[in-house]
């Protein structure tokens, strides 16, 4: 589960650019602080034969048969330091499943141990100028016994200098475009991706 958002955007880019690979091509890499990871395509019978057992796969529908997988083909380290490419498409898609999950997302935190949220704030017109883009993204620290529900900035924004560190702000799902909210006793760590795990457990 900690893997779903990487394997799921390694292939929202192959259908964005329709681009099937063949067999043993690298796709795309996965990074942490020491190793990258590369990402390739094989069959699942090769898969079986070749691939370590600690690889991860996600099935996938190809010329209409089932039988194609995107793997990993080396150990993977920790979830939380593995960093990987994304696609201006897979931004907004991640982005508006997010918001669509607000509400479930809401109806969880009571069983968090901590979370974290990140919220997007628009720029000014002279700042857009300036730095060429019209929102810039900020982590906070979700307050989950407030109401209305806040979280305090975890960092300064650059192009919004107004927003600066511990900055209480309101959350709602017009601002929200990221989380991740952390479990207790298991310390697990889920992401938006992985809110179907949590309606499993019947959070």
């Amino acid at each position: 589960g900690h893997y779903a958002a990487l394997l799921d955007r390694t292939a929202a880019f192959c259908v964005e650019y329709n681009h099937l690979p063949d067999e043993g091509e690298i796709i795309t890499h996965c990074y942490d602080d020491d190793s990258d990871y590369p990402i390739t395509w094989q069959t699942v019978e090769k898969a079986l034969q070749n691939v370590a057992p600690d690889s991860i796969a996600a099935t996938m529908k190809r010329d209409n048969i089932i039988g194609s997988g995107v793997l990993v083909t080396e150990t993977l380290p920790a979830p939380e330091t593995i960093e990987f490419g994304n696609t201006r498409q897979g931004f907004y898609r991640h982005m508006n499943l997010v918001k669509e999950t607000y509400d479930l997302f809401i109806k969880v935190l009571p069983e968090c141990e901590s979370a974290i949220v990140q919220i997007e704030v628009e720029l000014s017109e002279e700042m857009q100028e300036q730095y060429e883009y019209g929102v810039e993204l900020l982590w906070a620290e979700l307050n989950l016994d407030s109401e209305p529900l806040t979280a305090s900035l975890s960092q300064t924004a650059e192009s919004v200098p107004e927003h600066e560190l511990g900055e209480i702000i309101e959350i709602n799902a017009d601002v929200l475009t990221d989380w991740r909210i952390k479990m207790p006793e298991t310390g697990e760590i889920f992401l938006p991706e992985e809110l179907y795990l949590l309606q499993e457990e019947s959070l």
